[in-house]
């Protein structure tokens, strides 16, 4: 196996000192990409915290509904059931919905104005 090692002043072929993919390839460029990265994983983290703390509500409301459900006795007691359940459901959704567009909103805001967002790359 050949290995190869740069002397001092060397180039290396222009990567990190040129233009890479995506622009100007330089120690700042990198950072700011992986400032970058790192609020977005951060952000899927919480969202992923969240999407699992709402499922872990919704399920414990399904089964206190349906226990309540077990000792309704009247089919109008059921529906009444049924309807505040058909409530709850629906106000719990709308509110969760809010909390995911606020998370994903702060997640890419994060992203975008990591130091990428203005550094050499965006100019």
């Amino acid at each position: 196996m050949t290995t190869t090692s740069r002397k001092q002043g060397e180039s290396d072929g222009g990567w990190m000192t040129g233009y890479g993919p995506f622009g100007p390839m330089n120690a700042e460029t990198v950072e700011a990409w992986m400032e970058g990265n790192r609020s977005m994983l951060e952000g899927a983290m919480a969202l992923s915290q969240e999407l699992g703390q709402f499922t872990q509500r919704r399920l414990q409301d399904d089964m206190d509904t349906f226990r309540g459900l077990l000792t309704c006795g009247t089919v109008l007691d059921a529906f009444e059931c049924q309807r505040q359940f058909a409530q709850r459901l629906t106000s719990q959704y709308a509110e969760e919905a809010g909390r995911v567009a606020s998370l994903i909103a702060r997640m890419t805001n994060g992203a975008a104005s990591s130091p990428s967002s203005s550094g050499p790359a965006a100019r």
